[in-house]
C-alpha cells in the first residue's frame, strides 16, 4: 500500500481538482493523509463533506511544510509514501 500525503494550508480551491486526479489513477491500494495546517478557509471541513474516504489530520497552527509533512507521515500506514502538494495534478 503507498500511502498519498498531501499538506493543505488555505488550499481549499485546488482541493477538487488534486482528489479528481488521485481517484482516477488505476494503482487503487493507497490511503490519503490531508494534513490541514490550520487554514482558515474551510477546506478542512470541505475535505469531510465532499471527500469522506480522506484521512484529515488538523493542526491548529501552520506548522510549516516539514512539520506538517512529518504530521501525515506519522500518521500513514502503507509501506510507501507519496507527497504532494494540493494543487498538484496526475497523469493516470
Amino acid at each position: 500500500m503507498i500511502s498519498v500525503v498531501i499538506l493543505n494550508f488555505n488550499g481549499k480551491r485546488y482541493l477538487e481538482a488534486c482528489f479528481t486526479c488521485v481517484l482516477s489513477q488505476t494503482f487503487r491500494d493507497f490511503e490519503v493523509i490531508v494534513v490541514d495546517n490550520g487554514s482558515s478557509d474551510g477546506s478542512a471541513e470541505y475535505l469531510e463533506t465532499h471527500f469522506p474516504w480522506v484521512k484529515v489530520v488538523k493542526n491548529k497552527k501552520n506548522l510549516g511544510f516539514a512539520e506538517g509533512t512529518n504530521t501525515g507521515i506519522r500518521q500513514a500506514r502503507g509501506e510507501y509514501i507519496l507527497t504532494l502538494n494540493n494543487d498538484t495534478q496526475m497523469d493516470n
